[in-house]
This record gives structure tokens, C-alpha cells and sequence, in this order.
């Protein structure tokens, strides 16, 4: 899955409305304003935004050893729908764990209609 395809996902989970990308960069219509204005939204590579999608998930986030490195476990266990994706965390853990809470957000999101 391409990271647009994630972030769409993520964002259908997180029922953001309107997601798109405008000049490269990833936005919902924030309609809560009054002025409905685009607001940036890419968890990928923003804490906030995937601390965020977290929390409105409450998605569980652990570390794990593996004998071929640690990863990053993100897990959405709400019945009927459990889901996880998991990261090597490698050379930026941050990076890794935005990821795996993206992966596994993007698969509830597949999992809506």
C-alpha cells in the first residue's frame, strides 16, 4: 500500500472528512471551525498527528525485543474488528512507530464502509 493509500485510510478511520493532497501535502476539511478550512494532516511524520490518531483509536502502542531487533506493535482491538502492524524500529524509532500506528489505523479504515 502506498502512504497515500495509508493516510486515506488512516483518515477514514480517524472520520476525517474530505481527505486529500493539495500541493504535495496531506489535508482534511476541518468543518468544527465555522470557516470549514483545510487543515494538514500526516501522521507519517507529524507526532502530534499520530498521537492523535491514537488516542481518537485508542489504539494500544508497545515495544517488543525479536531476536532480529526490536519493533514497535500498534494494536486496535475492538471487537468485531482487531487489527495490528508492526515496525522494525531500525534507525528512527519515531519513524517507525508513526508508521506502525498508521499501518494499523489504515487497516481498520479499510475495514468501514
Amino acid at each position: 500500500m502506498t502512504d497515500r493509500e495509508l493516510l486515506e485510510y488512516a483518515a477514514k478511520a480517524a472520520r476525517l472528512e474530505e481527505f486529500t493532497c493539495i500541493n504535495g501535502r496531506y489535508a482534511y476539511r476541518d468543518r468544527h471551525t465555522g470557516l470549514q478550512d483545510w487543515v494538514s494532516w500526516d501522521p507519517l511524520v507529524d507526532d502530534g498527528d499520530a498521537l492523535r490518531l491514537v488516542v481518537k483509536l485508542n489504539l494500544q502502542v508497545s515495544y517488543e525485543p525479536e531476536p532480529e531487533g526490536p519493533i514497535v506493535i500498534a494494536i486496535f482491538a475492538h471487537l468485531p474488528v482487531i487489527v495490528s502492524a508492526s515496525e522494525d524500529l531500525g534507525k528512527d524509532p519515531c519513524a517507525a512507530t508513526r508508521r506502525a500506528i498508521v499501518r494499523a489505523a489504515a487497516k481498520v479504515g479499510k475495514t468501514m464502509k
